[in-house]
């Protein structure tokens, strides 16, 4: 199960709905307190006590929903998602990422320990969600301008050849390194993991996407900087 934290829950909301949601089931705290799996009575209390006064404790507030039956986005703030791609679509957030000229890392162990996203990710924009297509080029044309300026190759990966704009989940967008979006061309994601490890115990580990620049027209995968002659 996977949860996507929505709105903030009033503590005192909360223990009225589990009060009620007592009443209703027939049962005592100290009976929830027993359904919720303490082998201390006395520590369920405290718990229950902390969550009326705080309300963060979140995974109680789970094993409790599911033990008398209450809403769960009521009750927690969350909205929870059994299939993990709902949930990936449901937190999205608008996302421009480099794309390097390599699609794999000449160093697997230093991906490992620094992160393909931090290597990739220009940023995310949430704000972009609700802009027209114009608005949303015209912002990322200036944010691949300066990225590119302070950068043009990726630790592991070579050079920057060209940037891709996660509109939505579904949606992207290819864009030249000086900022024009680029229209003869589709973007193909390649699925990246990289691990250290020492002995038989992993000490870092990391996966990701690492978006590949294809011709339309030839079906060639780019691996040559894309300099576009009129940027935005």
């Amino acid at each position: 199960m996977y949860y996507a934290k929505v709105k903030n829950v009033n503590p005192s909301l909360v223990r009225n709905l589990i009060e009620t949601a007592l009443v209703q089931h027939n049962l005592s705290e100290d009976d929830l307190i027993r359904k919720l799996g303490y082998l201390h009575i006395e520590q369920g209390r405290r718990d229950l006590t902390n969550l009326y006064c705080s309300g963060r404790n979140t995974v109680l507030l789970r094993r409790i929903c599911a033990r008398l039956e209450l809403d769960h986005e009521t009750v927690t703030g969350e909205r929870s998602f059994e299939n993990h791609e709902d949930y990936l679509r449901f937190t999205f957030e608008p996302t421009l990422l480099r794309v390097p000229a390599r699609q794999r890392p000449n160093s697997i162990t230093s991906v490992a320990f620094v992160g393909l996203s931090r290597l990739l990710c220009v940023g995310k924009f949430a704000f972009l969600r609700k802009a027209s297509d114009g608005a949303q080029d015209l912002f990322i044309a200036r944010q691949i301008r300066e990225d590119y300026a302070q950068r043009e190759d990726i630790m592991s990966f070579g050079k920057i050849i060209g940037y891709v704009f996660y509109a939505t989940f579904d949606q992207a967008r290819a864009y030249a390194v000086t900022g024009e979006r680029l229209t003869e061309v589709e973007i193909v994601p390649v699925t990246v993991s990289a691990s250290a490890s020492t002995g038989h115990s992993v000490i870092a580990s990391h996966s990701g996407i690492i978006p590949r620049l294809r011709s339309i027209e030839t079906g060639e995968i780019l691996s040559d900087t894309i300099n576009a002659q009129s940027p935005l």
